[in-house]
């Protein structure tokens, strides 16, 4: 990119003035539309976010923003706040301290930020505007503002100071409101207004990128955000000033139009010959050309197939359609049922996984609610639903690619998290989970039993006393995997009504909720064991430090390891990632059992102290917690195992360095085998593992599952490092290719990020 890009958000939500009502969405704004620009695989930005300041003080900044600017800058000035007019129509910009009677001196003047546009150096520069300026709105909405006032005469046309032309982007017309996304009743969940959510999504997605050429052109915002700002609200329009020479890029894109690459000459031949054996091979070698990792080639040999399926004799296009079915858009789950959540553990994410060849996985994703959002990491898609207010929710996810398109349902039942009143007992004659609502599946179906009428969390009656809140599935991120049970994995349906124990008012909550849970405690019990075997006698009387020093160090090591990766499954956003890691390092477990065994072998029963059974009990409670893990994981996502392209080098490279970190414990074990077999052995076993979880890892799906796993592995396989290390420097021997174990140890943990992931990169804009 040639020159900076400057962006300052500017987000007004509180005010000193009992007339300016508070705003729930410029800091979800700034936030959101921060966080895009700035990233730089997208916007590229240097972001300054200004919030909640008095006049003088975004002044300040505003004409620093433009000052500041050289010739061949581009400069994005965005505004999230109330939109006021003077008595003689000039546009003010409340901030912190803004008096409405008192605007010339306590708000934001527009022909401030205009005077400062004109005398910019900046080649470019654009003003998103998010307020409200007037007359219509609709029921159920908050408002910004009032009065009318024209925004886009507040900014005219004109030639600016040595850059190449302006643009202004409103939320709203003349005439409308701004509109913000949150209802009245949740004040604590903030969201993006509908305006700056659309930008936010429309750069985030890449979806703006109209003509998929991996550039985001101002021009392509705009429609996009037009289009999705008419759709959610159809009385919002956004309006535009745009004075620019050439195009301007705001942003890069994933969304590369892919172009085919012509079929091989003999398969052309082939295609066009009189023997109908000659052309039904050709079929055979473009169907087995469709499975390239070439994406290129294999859409050109799709396209052939396409073609000989509308004008071959039927028995020839018989098999090219064969062929082309093969390559379809092929979504699993094909609907995504979220179940019952409650508004305190949101976002909620779960994964599709994308059949078919590498071609079918070649998708864009959209959405057709606001509360969903999704994201393609091949061969996954990572759906999150994130509703402001709780309610039954209902929409799709649309999957775009090269063979086609397939429409995901996705629903969701969604509670609030605060007390409500406890539901009227069931009849006697009643089973006792008689009305109680699904867990991990989809909401009743229209012609099925109804419980529209029955009463919810979200719709509490008028007296009762107060119950627990309503608990939920969580998950981590918008690549994390989502809730569901076991059956609902393969049926989407709800099969569990299962009561949690604390819950006194018989709410169920999630079947996999008591499995996560019980994983990370038993990973942080297993830590604490390990460092209280440290500091007890292990032997006659001496601490494990005293008597077995080297012993100490690992197990100190990995008791401080387990701790933190117990409480990262305990929470309930991280905790995808805390499973994956607690299930890499349990496999640890077996060596500490193998130490334990060798110890006994080598001291038998005599003398020993409550420090050594300690240490025994440790891995057995980190062997649980790695069980608890797999069923947590199991029962909240798709977990499986799936294979990897040649071309993915990231797994190839970690196993490559498990193999080599894995040779030296078996020169090691070979080496000491006849003086010591049974620790011969457990080097040996060390050996396996370094191996197998490292694969298992790469192999595991969700991805995101496989990296934390990988990562946890690393983090434990640590802890026999430092003991074997300290082992021979006690023995006045070299470290026996320990310091080389390390260094695989980090270079896998360094690449977990990048397993799986999908390293095409638009241009530079």
């Amino acid at each position: 990119m040639e020159g900076r890009r400057r962006a300052l958000i500017i987000a007004s939500d509180e005010y000193d003035h009992p007339g300016l009502s508070r705003l729930r969405a410029p800091a979800a704004d700034a936030a959101a539309l921060a966080s895009v620009l700035g990233d730089r695989n997208v916007g590229g930005f240097d972001v300054d976010v200004v919030h909640n300041e008095p006049a003088h003080v975004v002044g300040g900044h505003i004409e620093d923003l433009f000052a500041e600017s050289r010739s061949d800058d581009l400069v994005l000035l965005h505004f999230s706040c109330h939109g006021l007019k003077s008595d003689s129509g000039e546009l003010f910009f409340a901030a912190r301290n803004t008096r409405p009677d008192r605007l010339a001196s306590t708000a934001v003047p527009a022909d401030l930020v205009q005077r400062c546009m004109r005398s910019s150096r900046a080649r470019s520069i654009v003003l998103f505007l998010d307020c409200c300026y007037g007359g219509a709105f609709g029921e159920g909405v908050a408002v910004r503002a009032a009065g009318s006032a024209n925004v886009l005469e507040s900014f005219p046309s004109g030639k600016l100071g040595g850059g190449r032309g302006r643009a202004v982007i409103t939320a709203s017309s003349a005439m409308e409101y701004a509109f913000e996304g949150n209802s009245l009743a949740d004040e604590h969940q903030q969201q993006p207004s509908v305006f700056t959510s659309a930008v936010v999504e429309g750069l985030t997605s890449g979806e703006a990128d109209r003509d998929e050429d991996g550039l985001i052109s101002l021009n392509e915002l705009y429609d996009y955000v037009y289009d999705r700002v008419r759709e959610r609200n159809p009385k919002q329009t956004p309006g535009r000033d745009v004075e620019l020479e050439g195009e301007l890029y705001l942003a890069r894109s994933q969304r590369r139009r892919l172009q085919p690459l012509p079929i091989p000459p003999d398969v052309a031949a082939a295609l066009t010959s009189d023997n109908v054996f000659t052309r039904l091979g050709a079929v055979a070698e473009l169907r087995a050309r469709t499975a390239s990792t070439d994406l290129a080639a294999a859409l050109g040999a799709h396209q052939a197939l396409l073609e000989v399926s509308r004008s071959d004799i039927r028995y020839v296009q018989e098999a090219a359609s064969e062929a082309l079915a093969g390559t379809a858009v092929s979504p699993e789950p094909a609907e995504l049922h979220f179940g019952t959540l409650a508004t305190s553990d949101l976002p909620v994410a779960r994964t599709i996984r994308l059949g078919g060849p590498p071609l079918a996985g070649a998708v864009t994703v959209s959405q057709s609610e606001a509360w969903v959002t999704a994201t393609v990491e091949p061969p996954e898609v990572h759906v999150a639903v994130d509703p402001a207010a709780a309610g039954r929710l209902s929409g799709t996810v649309t999957l775009t690619g090269p063979t086609g398109q397939a429409v995901v349902p996705v629903t969701a039942e969604v509670v609030a998290a605060h007390p409500v009143a406890a539901p009227t007992p069931p009849d006697a004659g009643a089973p006792p989970d008689a009305g109680a609502p699904p867990v991990g599946g989809a909401p009743p179906v229209a012609d099925g039993p109804s419980t529209a009428d029955a009463p919810r969390a979200a719709d509490p009656p008028a007296a009762g006393p107060p119950p627990s809140p309503a608990m939920a599935l969580t998950s981590g991120t918008a690549q994390d995997a989502g809730p569901q049970t076991a059956e609902s994995a393969d049926t989407g349906t709800a099969t569990r009504p299962a009561t949690p124990a604390g819950d006194p008012h018989g709410r169920p909550a999630p079947a996999s909720r008591q499995y996560w849970k019980l994983s990370g405690i038993a990973a942080l019990v297993s830590g604490a064991l390990m460092l209280l075997s440290v500091v007890l006698p292990q032997q006659w009387d001496d601490t494990t430090w005293t008597n077995d020093p080297y012993k100490a160090a690992y197990l100190l090591y990995l008791g401080l390891v387990l701790l933190g990766l117990g409480g990262l499954a305990l929470i309930a956003r991280w905790r995808m990632q805390g499973l994956g890691a607690v299930i890499g390092a349990s496999a640890m477990g077996t060596v500490v059992v193998f130490d334990m065994l060798n110890t006994l072998n080598d001291n038998g029963t005599s003398d020993l102290g409550v420090g050594f059974w300690t240490a025994c009990a440790a891995p057995l409670a980190l062997l649980a917690a790695g069980a608890l893990a797999v069923v947590a994981a199991r029962r909240e996502s798709d977990l499986g195992f799936g294979a990897f392209p040649r071309s993915d080098w990231a797994p190839w490279l970690v196993l490559a360095l498990a193999l080599a970190g894995a040779w030296t414990f078996v020169d090691l074990a070979r080496d000491t085998y006849s003086s010591e077999p049974g620790w011969s052995l457990q080097g040996v076993w060390v050996a396996v593992l370094a191996v197998g979880v490292p694969l298992s890892a790469v192999l595991t799906r969700p991805v995101l599952l496989g990296r934390s796993m990988l990562v946890g592995w690393c983090l434990a396989c640590v802890a026999p490092v430092i003991g074997i290390w300290l082992f021979w420097e006690n023995q006045e021997s070299t470290s026996r290719g320990m310091w080389f174990v390390l260094l695989t140890l980090a270079a896998m943990a360094a690449l977990a990020p990048l397993v799986h992931r999908d390293r095409g990169q638009a241009p530079t804009p």
